[in-house]
């Protein structure tokens, strides 16, 4: 049984992806350490959030096709609660902003996913003689 996706660029993009996405929640948790004290808004998960996504980038970087499958399902499962739940309680205009959303967050990890398993051109039967 294979471990590793087929084409290792796909799941390197994403892992990138979610390097970026780590970045940007450690940066955000960094700036509002001190502003729950103060009575703001306390976003002390986005810590836990950014080294999952860490630790998520470095197991998509070598491919493990687990992980590859847990990311698309998962980021298919919250675009879809994202699409759903906007038009109910977002007005119009907005919710469009939503979707364009929904279309980064569904159809790219997606994306990634379904073209690291794609198979190459041009390369042989897959294992077991088939």
């Amino acid at each position: 049984m294979r471990m590793t996706c087929r084409n290792i660029e796909y799941a390197r993009a994403a892992a990138w992806l979610f390097v970026v996405a780590g970045v940007l929640c450690g940066f955000v948790w960094h700036a509002n350490l001190g502003a729950a004290a103060h009575g703001g808004h306390d976003l002390s998960f986005l810590g836990w959030v950014a080294l999952g996504c860490v630790g998520l980038a470095v197991s998509l970087y070598f491919g493990v096709l687990v992980v590859l499958y847990g990311v698309a399902a998962v980021s298919f499962a919250v675009g879809l609660w994202l699409a759903v739940a906007s038009v109910r309680a977002v007005p119009f205009p907005w919710w469009v902003l939503n979707w364009l959303a929904v279309l980064g967050i569904v159809w790219l990890p997606v994306w990634l996913c379904f073209g690291a398993e794609r198979r190459m051109g041009g390369q042989g039967e897959e294992e077991g003689g088939r």
